[in-house]
């Protein structure tokens, strides 16, 4: 990517002054200057100006995230467990290393950093102890967790991408897949236009809005109902998630079908 003539990375010094120029000039420097700026933050003030229109909510949880790294495994398959406290999952990253994100509810939280570090590995120890070995802790991380939906996904030459565009829980670690393949569907619209000679213009944008718009919309819904899903605390709602849940584990059909969903997203145009 950074040895394309076609692509300018920036740092953040950077792009801050040319998103100041942006906006005083009121998008004519973006439209002399670039045929097309991805915006991908959520909080910077191209998002603020444009792209104010949103569907949000903050969740009572906070993502608690950390590298583990330990004794070299065959280490090749995800998992998740559903603790008291909040999803917890684990992400191979190599044989030697694992990314953990925990998802903890904030009652479960005290103000004291510390105090949460040493909560956070001493559970994590615990869960992990038939399985990881010689484990060392990066630097533990808290964030909030929302939902965010974005009602505008572009503004004349500006795409709104990324974390700009959705944010979902990540109970079912789907955030990542989203945006892969909203890369996707967006790369596929610019290749088609290249090749036919075109140029870039908005058009292309308002084409990735129509091929993505609605169904990251019916995703991101579909995993916040997941959320609350498993939020319900009630003994016997308990007891039938159980039972529904090792009944779709027994069916191979519906599992390779909610697979396929997770990989490839609610009946995209692009597969």
């Amino acid at each position: 990517m950074k040895n394309s003539s076609l692509l300018q990375i920036y740092s953040q010094k950077k792009a801050r002054i040319v998103m100041r120029k942006i906006i005083t000039n009121k998008n004519k420097y973006a439209e002399s200057q670039y045929g097309l700026i991805l915006n991908c933050d959520s909080h910077n003030i191209l998002n603020k100006k444009f792209f104010s229109k949103q569907i949000k909510k903050k969740y009572p949880t906070t993502a608690v995230i950390s590298t583990l790294r330990h004794k070299k495994i065959c280490n090749n398959v995800a998992s998740q467990f559903f603790m008291p406290q909040g999803p917890l999952a684990f992400l191979p990253l190599s044989n030697d290393a694992t990314s953990v994100v925990w998802s903890i509810k904030n009652n479960y939280l005290s103000s004291n950093k510390k105090e949460n570090d040493n909560f956070f590995k001493n559970e994590i120890k615990k869960v992990t102890n038939n399985h990881l070995k010689e484990i060392n802790f990066s630097r533990i991380n808290e964030y909030d967790l929302n939902f965010l939906i974005s009602r505008e996904y572009y503004h004349k030459n500006i795409l709104n991408f990324g974390e700009g565009l959705h944010q979902i829980h990540p109970l079912a670690g789907q955030g990542l897949n989203m945006v892969i393949r909203d890369i996707k569907t967006l790369s596929g619209i610019l290749k088609r236009n290249i090749e036919l000679g075109l140029d870039l213009t908005p058009v292309l944008l308002k084409d990735f809005s129509e091929a993505s718009k609605s169904y990251n919309f019916l995703f991101a819904k579909s995993i916040d109902l997941a959320e609350k899903y498993f939020s319900i605390k009630n003994e016997l709602f308990s007891k039938l998630s159980d039972k529904l849940i090792k009944s779709v584990n027994k069916n191979f059909f519906l599992k390779d079908f909610l697979v396929n969903v997770a990989d490839k997203g609610i009946d995209r145009l692009n597969y």
